[in-house]
C-alpha cells in the first residue's frame, strides 16, 4: 500500500504510523510489570528478600558462637587433662556448665532486647585463665544452692522421713519398753548360746 503511494507521502504515513505506533507502547508496554508479584522492585519481595538475608547473618552469627564454645569447651576439657596428667589425681565430671547464668542488664531485659552472651565473661572462664586455679570447687557455692539441696533432694527428703520415723519412736514409751524387752531376751539368748 505504501508503495503506490508517492514518495512523499509515504514517508510521511509511515513516519506518522511508526512515530504513534511506538509512542503509545513506550509509555504503556511494561507499566504492568510492577504490578506482578515475582517482580524485584515490589516492596514485599524487598523485604522478603532483606528478612532472608538478615536471617542468614544471625545464623552465621549463632554458628560463630557455637564454634567459639566448643572450641572453648576443648581448650577446658585439655586443661583438665593436663591437671590430671601433672597432678596424677582423677577429677570427677562436674556440671557446672548448667548452672551458669548469663549476665544482663535488668533494663535490657525488661525491654525484651536480645541477650548477647559473651564467653569471656563467665565465671568458669575467667578462672580458668589463672594459671595453677582449681576452678572445680566442690561443695555448694551459695546459700541458694545450699537451700534447694536441702529442701529439695530426695535423698534429703528420705532421711528426714527416717528421722521423724525414729523420734517418734523413742517418744513412744510403749514401743521403747517392747524394744527394749526384746533386746534383753535377745542379750540372755546370746549369753545362753554362749555359756
Amino acid at each position: 500500500a505504501l508503495s503506490s503511494l508517492p514518495i512523499g507521502q509515504g514517508a510521511r504515513v509511515a513516519r506518522t504510523v511508526g512515530s504513534s505506533h511506538t509512542g503509545r507502547m513506550a509509555g504503556k508496554g511494561l507499566s504492568f510489570l510492577h504490578k506482578k508479584t515475582w517482580h524485584v522492585q515490589r516492596f514485599d519481595n524487598i523485604e522478603k528478600k532483606w528478612m532472608l538475608e538478615q536471617k542468614q547473618s544471625d545464623e552465621a552469627q549463632k554458628v560463630e558462637l557455637l564454634r567459639k564454645e566448643r572450641e572453648e569447651d576443648r581448650q577446658l576439657d585439655e586443661l583438665r587433662r593436663l591437671q590430671e596428667h601433672a597432678t596424677g589425681k582423677k577429677v570427677a565430671p562436674r556440671l557446672d556448665w548448667m548452672y551458669e547464668v548469663p549476665k544482663t542488664s535488668q533494663e535490657a531485659h525488661l525491654l525484651g532486647k536480645p541477650v548477647e552472651i559473651k564467653p569471656e565473661e563467665s565465671e568458669v572462664k575467667q578462672v580458668t585463665a589463672v594459671p595453677g586455679s582449681s576452678f572445680l570447687r566442690k561443695g555448694p557455692s551459695s546459700e541458694n544452692e545450699r537451700f534447694a539441696l536441702m529442701n529439695e533432694d530426695p535423698l534429703v527428703a528420705i532421711k528426714r522421713q527416717e528421722q521423724a520415723a525414729l523420734q517418734a519412736l523413742l517418744s513412744n514409751p510403749v514401743k521403747m519398753k517392747l524394744i527394749r524387752q526384746q533386746a534383753a531376751a535377745a542379750a540372755a539368748a546370746a549369753a545362753a548360746a554362749a555359756a
